[in-house]
């Protein structure tokens, strides 16, 4: 697991959201992933959460940060 610090500012968007299972949200300039992250975590991994991000680069940082983030919450697999 790790730890991922954020500004107030990350945090408090998808505190004040609370999205809940089967909502969709929208996370424009979603880079590097934090409010991303935050938002899919608190609707419990029932909801939807559609990140964009203009800048390419950036962009890459947070593909690797939700594909981090989804695996930390699936459990391992018995072969």
């Amino acid at each position: 697991h790790a730890l991922i610090l954020q500004d107030k500012a990350s945090c408090l968007a998808p505190a004040a959201l609370q999205p809940r299972a089967g909502e969709a949200v929208i996370d424009c300039c979603a880079a590097p992933g934090n409010k991303t992250t935050q938002l899919a975590a608190l609707s419990g991994g029932g909801g939807l959460v559609l990140a964009c991000e203009r800048d390419a680069r950036r962009a890459g940082v947070l593909r690797r940060r939700a594909a981090d983030a989804a695996g930390a919450r699936r459990s391992p697999r018995s072969s």
